[in-house]
């Protein structure tokens, strides 16, 4: 569940495109590692459009549907090492309540196979 964006009227918005567009001027627009290089690329874009049309929870979801997410992640170990942990996207999640990541952004996640699902939602999306 997203952030309640009761006061979040036109004018608002405005302002916080100008400080994207300030971000993405002076080059310091922070870009997530969790994203892919796709994910990467298209940030600004993507994160303009939920900022003038929606909020947080479907810009969530849209970068869960479009496939900009990473599916792994390298991890370090205790002895200086590096493990490769597949991201959790479809698993319960204890944090979560028990819920699935993925729902928790508002996206419908059915079937026996939950990454086929996800993989289908992403490449309608590109449609």
């Amino acid at each position: 569940m997203g952030i309640k964006y009761e006061n979040l009227d036109n004018r608002t918005r405005e302002f916080m495109i100008k400080e994207l567009e300030l971000d993405i001027s002076n080059g310091k627009l922070y870009i997530s590692t969790r994203l892919n290089p796709v994910g990467k690329a298209n940030w600004g874009s993507i994160l303009r459009e939920a900022i003038q049309n929606y909020n947080d929870d479907w810009l969530a979801g849209e970068l869960l549907n479009r496939g900009y997410m990473r599916t792994q992640e390298e991890k370090r170990t205790p002895s200086g090492g590096t493990t490769m942990h597949a991201c959790n996207f479809v698993r319960p999640h204890m944090a979560l309540d028990g819920k699935i990541p993925s729902e928790m952004c508002g996206l419908k996640v059915e079937g026996e196979n939950k990454w086929i699902t996800l993989i289908q939602n992403a490449s309608k999306a590109k449609d």
